[in-house]
């Protein structure tokens, strides 16, 4: 069953005639307000507008529309009559806050739109009863993404960086920096790795290059003295007609006075691109094979 009123709402210093729409379910009530009559728009082909028509109800679709466009307040309520779900929406398009909770009556998800785009979100994670917080739409360079505890504390936040790598920072349970490295899609380590003790000091320092540790590491005491310097490399070597063949890390034995194979080791097929094999080594030892 759909019920039907009408208002009048500004857009663009334009009077829209809107009409709210109620719509019965078995598992809900869903309220709404749509345009009685669309505006003259060109519609922008990444953008997702949500319409509604007598024979879809609500619907959405990218660059267009197929009935009259959702313009202000939208809500919908379970059939105990609790709010789950609220949206606000201008000329089809998201804008501002929307909201969803659970029947406990707690948030599950926000996120926020600029004219139908993303800008902020925070839902609970899938794997964990941590939450997980956007500022920017996700993946995108320069967005932030942070990890909260379901008590609140920050644990974690990732800056979107150029071709998808990540500048993270991990946090002591009363937020004072506890890691600083920069790693990929694939988890691998780039650039420089910072490790710190509670009082601040540097415990760890050193650098990766695709997840191979290179140059020297160091440790420290909590005094700031250095404990122990560990030197690593990578080493490549490659067919003759200079296609890399092998390549993968090793470390400098100082009690045997020689280098021993590191991390992951890469055997390549002769076109010096597809992998052939590969081998992970801790300190000399294979511990992992793969073909």
């Amino acid at each position: 069953m759909t019920i039907s009123t009408f208002s009048y709402t500004q857009a663009q210093n334009v009077a829209i005639a809107t009409e709210q729409k109620t719509i019965q379910y078995t598992n809900g009530r869903e309220v709404f307000n749509i345009c009685k009559v669309n505006q003259t728009m060109n519609y922008q082909e990444d953008l997702e507008y949500y319409w509604y028509n007598e024979y879809s109800n609500v619907k959405s679709t990218k660059g267009g529309a197929g009935g009259n466009l959702l313009h202000g307040k939208y809500q919908f309520f379970d059939e105990k009559g609790n709010l789950m779900s609220e949206a606000n929406f201008f000329l089809g398009l998201k804008d501002g806050v929307e909201k969803s909770w659970d029947t406990d009556g707690e948030i599950k998800e926000t996120y926020k739109f600029n004219k139908g785009k993303l800008v902020y979100s925070k839902f609970k994670s899938e794997n964990s009863d941590n939450f997980i917080e956007w500022n920017g739409p996700a993946l995108e360079t320069g967005s932030v993404k942070k990890i909260y505890t379901s008590y609140g504390h920050l644990e974690q936040s990732e800056e979107v960086l150029e071709d998808l790598k990540f500048k993270v920072t991990v946090y002591f349970y009363d937020g004072k920096v506890k890691k600083k490295y920069t790693k990929g899609l694939m988890d691998w380590m780039y650039d420089e790795y910072f490790e710190y003790y509670e009082n601040g000091k540097i415990k760890i320092y050193g650098k990766f290059e695709e997840d191979w540790r290179i140059g020297d590491w160091k440790w420290y005491s909590e005094d700031g003295s250095i404990d122990v310097i560990e030197k690593y490399r990578i080493n490549r070597q490659y067919y003759p007609d200079n296609k890399i063949m092998t390549e993968g890390g090793e470390y400098f034995d100082t009690n045997s006075n020689e280098w021993k194979r590191n991390g992951r080791w890469i055997w390549y097929k002769e076109n010096g691109k597809d992998w052939a094999e590969t081998k992970k080594y801790e300190f000399g030892v294979e511990v992992e094979k793969k073909k």
